[in-house]
C-alpha cells in the first residue's frame, strides 16, 4: 500500500501538531501527522498501515524537514 508523495508541511501545521502531541499517544500522533502530509489518504487506510510502514512514512517526512538528520535501517 502506497500513499504517494507527502505534501510539504508548513510551520503552522508543525506547530499545531506539536501542541497536539502532548495529548495524543505516539501512534495517534503519527496518524495525525500522516493525515496532514497525505491529505487525500483515507483515515481507514492510515490506521490500517502496519507500524513499520507508518514509521517509514514518518521518517520520510522528518527527512524532508531535516535532510540528512534521520536514517532508517
Amino acid at each position: 500500500m502506497t500513499l504517494g508523495t507527502a505534501v510539504k508541511l508548513d510551520a503552522a501545521t508543525l506547530i499545531d501538531l506539536a501542541e497536539r502531541a502532548s495529548r495524543l499517544s505516539v501512534g495517534r500522533w503519527s496518524v495525525a501527522l500522516l493525515q496532514r502530509a497525505f491529505p487525500k489518504a483515507q483515515l481507514e487506510t492510515l490506521l490500517a498501515l502496519p507500524v513499520g510502514a507508518r514509521d517509514r512514512y514518518v521518517l520520510a517526512i522528518a527527512n524532508q524537514l531535516l535532510p540528512g538528520e534521520f536514517r532508517s535501517e
